[in-house]
């Protein structure tokens, strides 16, 4: 009798645990603004959360806001693109210059979830310091 309990507790154990249990969420994107000189704007004071932004272009008449987190280091933090594979573009939008970019992601095989594959700035002047850390020079047009 006990080992049909152990054997049924088991049995319910590998069914319900499945895709749908779990979530893993893309790692985030960190954005650092400089200027000419290095500098990062941030810092510096030429940019503010209040003159600055992100935009997740829909194709609808207004884009969406994207949520962003500030840290001590004055580097941007973007947790959360999109929920959806496939590629998706965006936009930042400041006082001092604007630009576009698109982030491509793929359905996480194992877990409910994307996981983001590539990250195109469309921009003349920046450096990618790692995958997920982009040193972005911005200039006044």
């Amino acid at each position: 009798m006990k080992a049909y309990i152990v054997s049924g507790l088991i049995w319910l154990l590998l069914v319900s645990c499945g895709k749908e249990d779990c979530f893993t969420a893309p790692e985030p994107v960190v954005f650092e603004f400089v200027d000419g000189a290095g500098n990062n704007l941030i810092t510096t004071g030429a940019l503010n959360p209040q003159n600055f932004d992100f935009r997740k272009v829909t194709g609808e008449f207004e884009d969406v806001k994207i949520d962003y987190s500030l840290g001590d280091d004055d580097r941007i933090t973007i947790n959360s693109f999109t929920d959806d594979p496939g590629v998706t573009n965006y936009r930042f939008y400041s006082i001092i210059q604007s630009f576009s970019f698109s982030v491509k992601a793929e359905e996480n095989a194992s877990c409910e979830g994307n996981n983001i594959v590539d990250v195109l700035l469309i921009h003349d002047d920046y450096t990618e310091q790692n995958m997920r850390l982009f040193r972005v020079t911005l200039a006044r047009q």
